[in-house]
């Protein structure tokens, strides 16, 4: 395979590549069988800081979210569970990066609720990832709709307000009250 162009199809299982020509499999990978402790022949130096943390297991990916300010007890908990689980290694870094995206993008705030919700029902381990992450969405969705009712309000009562009448105030900074007609 080395210096063709191929099309490369991945699995969680497996990496298939295919020849661009004739589209017939010219090698594939078993990705169950790659491990952190496997030789790499890729340069550790073009490797993206989580995928070093990644390679260095569950203490490389605490220090990834500590120095991002992601890492809480229960954050760190279930990003525990995760490395301690016995799924695949690929699955644990589609979980472990997941969870970083979590924090990323809702905040260490919010996901912390959701492991603490997750803890509340005895259910923080790495099988309730997809669960974490409905519990988030609802949280968004009940925050969302929190703001919109409190902007529907803010605007009746704006609203409202011009229709009874508003305060103004003259030129000897006197308050009155002038009746909009």
């Amino acid at each position: 395979m080395a210096g063709k162009q191929v099309i490369c199809a991945s699995s969680l299982t497996e990496l298939k590549f295919f020849s661009q020509s004739d589209g017939m499999e010219v090698g594939s990978y078993d990705l169950t069988k790659i491990e952190p402790t496997r030789p790499s022949v890729e340069r550790s130096e073009y490797l993206s800081p989580a995928e070093q943390s990644m390679r260095q297991g569950y203490p490389g990916m605490r220090k990834l979210f500590a120095d991002n300010h992601h890492l809480t007890p229960r954050i760190d908990t279930f990003l525990k569970s995760i490395f301690d689980s016995d799924t695949i290694y690929i699955a644990r870094y589609k979980r472990a990066m997941g969870l970083h995206g979590l924090c990323k993008k809702h905040g260490a705030a919010l996901v912390d609720e959701a492991c603490a919700e997750l803890e509340n029902n005895q259910a923080l381990s790495s099988e309730h990832y997809e669960t974490l992450r409905k519990i988030i969405k609802q949280k968004i969705w009940r925050i969302n709709e929190a703001h919109a009712r409190r902007q529907n309000r803010n605007a009746q009562v704006k609203a409202k307000g011009k229709r009874q009448g508003s305060i103004s105030s003259d030129t000897d900074n006197n308050l009155f009250y002038k009746k909009n007609i």
